[in-house]
């Protein structure tokens, strides 16, 4: 994600907090912001993030992708692991992540499929729908990774809020 000390990081659907606990480590002027559905997530995250001695790097918030009306502009990285199939309404959703973004701002988006009976190629046609959906979203220079990870491949979704001159 190429975080800097003055990065300001939204995770949405942090679960445990694993991911964010990782930013904290570099971000020590900017703002974290990790949120989930789910108090238990929360609870779980906080706990972690307690553990390693970065709770006062990072705000957690309970709730829904709704909640992202309340940061408009407000980040400069908006990052999700493994939330996009629980997402029904994806445009909406990269709608919501694009207008949290400031000018210059990038929204990563990971999937990976997780049970061994799901689809092999699940996670190229995840990427190919999310792709074409940040693009109509908005999102510039949209490109996708390959991360081995396990015995099914990840694939990262990466957009840009262009900068307007």
């Amino acid at each position: 994600m190429n975080l800097q000390p003055d990065s300001r990081v939204l995770e949405i659907g942090c679960g445990p907090g694993l991911a964010l606990a990782l930013c904290a480590e570099t971000v020590s002027e900017g703002r974290i912001i990790g949120l989930d559905h789910s108090p238990v997530m929360i609870e779980q995250a906080r706990k972690r993030l307690e553990a390693s001695g970065s709770e006062s790097s990072v705000d957690l918030v309970f709730g829904g992708v709704d909640r992202l009306k309340e940061w408009p502009g407000a980040f400069d990285r908006v990052y999700s692991l493994n939330l996009i199939q629980f997402i029904a309404d994806k445009t909406d959703f990269f709608q919501r992540v694009f207008a949290t973004l400031d000018q210059g701002g990038i929204c990563l988006t990971t999937y990976q499929p997780r049970l061994d009976n799901e689809d092999p190629n699940g996670a190229s046609a995840m990427a190919d729908k999310v792709t074409r959906i940040m693009k109509e979203a908005g999102f510039k220079q949209v490109v996708r990774i390959g991360i081995v990870a396990g015995p099914s491949p990840a694939l990262c979704v990466i957009g840009q809020k262009e900068v307007r001159r």
